[in-house]
């Protein structure tokens, strides 16, 4: 371990927004700082049972979801994509190769609806053999990611490495910053891979475990992370520390506004990745009636209302209103579950 101590002198690390920082920047990581990575969550089944796992409840069954859209068909995942124009795509969960049939399927449909440049790489904790690793090659997979449960007995993944590596694939350890493991860090260096340290998350589902491991938290990160992250960026050559406020702050808002930006121009546009349009609630047949017989253009959404330009709740809103309609300025996220920011009575 000394000679790599003794680099510490010389590694160089390039600060990033939010307390993160890098030495080295894998594929996967630079698409999502872009906001332009898609996550397709395979399942929700694992054989570990982490302390400090993030994954809720609702999520640890056979479900698939893209980004917050649970999948139901497989054109549920490429219109997840178009709407942020997805550069690329990662593949997690519960473990993808748990199902490894769905992910070599989700794999080869997303190569051959957006071509070969669209970039995917896929976390795994399981060591997987030459043959499994051949095979995600033969049908996109760009890049692996092995997480070694608590961080135990990362040696187990050197074969599953130099796999990899002979057949072109990136490889790269993703663990938590949760203790400073030497075998690790020795691994990577030997091998030339990458480690992508991530800030412990507290959630609801791992708070409780976090707690009482010893961990502490500010802006839902741990605060004990950031100094582990300062150790292994000092003897680690490629080397990736991500907190919680980057993912947050930059990544997410980065998604944000490029759904935003392919949302049509009945959507103001906001700084922070949200739109703001207006909202119409009540019987939605009378609203569509009243919206066609003014060519005044409308998105339903179920049966909860109707989404109209800020233009058109200027023009028509006391009208509405006096119809009986609710009517309100409604800021929200761009996504699939149209997460309401702020609502605004008219």
């Amino acid at each position: 371990m000394k000679e790599y101590l003794e680099e510490s002198k010389t590694i160089n690390h390039i600060k990033r927004e939010n307390g993160s920082f890098y030495t080295y920047l894998p594929e996967g990581c630079r698409l999502c700082s872009r906001g332009s990575k898609l996550v397709v969550f395979v399942t929700g089944i694992c054989s570990n049972s982490c302390f400090y796992c993030p994954t809720t409840p609702e999520r640890k069954r056979n479900l698939v979801y893209a980004n917050e859209r649970l999948v139901k068909s497989w054109e549920d995942i490429i219109n997840e994509a178009e709407a942020m124009d997805a550069e690329g795509a990662s593949l997690t969960g519960g473990d993808p190769i748990e199902k490894i049939g769905k992910s070599l399927e989700i794999i080869k449909m997303l190569k051959g609806h957006f071509g070969t440049d669209f970039h995917i790489h896929l976390y795994t904790s399981i060591p997987v053999d030459r043959e499994v690793i051949e095979k995600l090659y033969r049908n996109g997979m760009d890049e692996i990611r092995f997480h070694p449960p608590g961080l135990l007995t990362p040696e187990r993944y050197e074969k599953s490495i130099r796999a990899a590596l002979q057949t072109g694939v990136e490889v790269g350890f993703e663990v938590p910053a949760i203790e400073f493991n030497r075998t690790l860090v020795e691994i990577a260096n030997r091998y030339e891979i990458f480690i992508n340290l991530n800030q412990v998350e507290f959630t609801p589902t791992n708070f409780k475990a976090l707690s009482e491991m010893g961990f502490t938290t500010e802006d839902f990160g741990a605060v004990e992370s950031d100094h582990l992250a300062q150790r292994y960026g000092n003897v680690v050559k490629k080397f990736h520390y991500c907190t919680a406020s980057f993912k947050d702050g930059v990544q997410f808002r980065n998604r944000l506004m490029r759904m935003a930006r392919k949302m049509n121009d009945m959507y103001y546009k906001t700084d922070d990745g949200t739109v703001l349009c207006g909202f119409i609630e009540g019987e939605i047949s009378k609203i569509v009636n009243i919206l066609k017989l003014n060519n005044i253009p409308y998105v339903v959404i179920y049966e909860q209302g109707v989404e109209v330009s800020l233009n058109t709740i200027k023009k028509l809103g006391k009208k509405l209103k006096r119809k009986g309609f609710k009517v309100s300025v409604i800021e929200r996220y761009p996504t699939s579950t149209r997460t309401v920011v702020e609502v605004i009575p008219v």
